[in-house]
């Protein structure tokens, strides 16, 4: 069962915009269920640019950023392989000239890559 709090977890201080732009930051968490079961989340957490229909109502003449976060949520405890994942998937984003968003290249990455038939390994 997923956790409808997630979000709370991803950004513990809530989303704020800012006019510097911050480096990226990851952490990992832990959330243990009524029943005892563990959940271990890994987040990224960096910064966007608003859309400009906001930023000229907050300010036309600075940069404001907001912060996003992808997170990757599972059963099992990888947190250092889900924070090199989530690292990588970020800097594919920001090394793409075509101006994909974030969002699509997660899409990809859970619809278009098969994963290996239950109780077998692919290397």
């Amino acid at each position: 069962m997923f956790n409808n709090l997630i979000s709370k977890f991803c950004f513990p201080s809530g989303i704020q915009l800012h006019y510097e732009h911050q480096i990226p930051q990851s952490f990992s968490f832990i959330l243990t269920q009524v029943d005892g079961t563990s959940i271990y989340g890994t987040c990224l957490f960096f910064d966007e640019l608003v859309a400009d229909s906001i930023k000229n109502r907050i300010s036309p003449d600075k940069s404001v950023w907001t912060q996003k976060a992808i997170c990757i949520i599972s059963h099992h405890s990888f947190l250092d392989s889900f924070k090199t994942i989530l690292a990588q998937i970020y800097r594919i984003h920001l090394s793409s000239h075509m101006q994909i968003p974030l969002e699509r290249f997660i899409v990809n990455f859970m619809d278009e890559i098969p994963l290996p038939d239950k109780g077998s390994m692919l290397v």
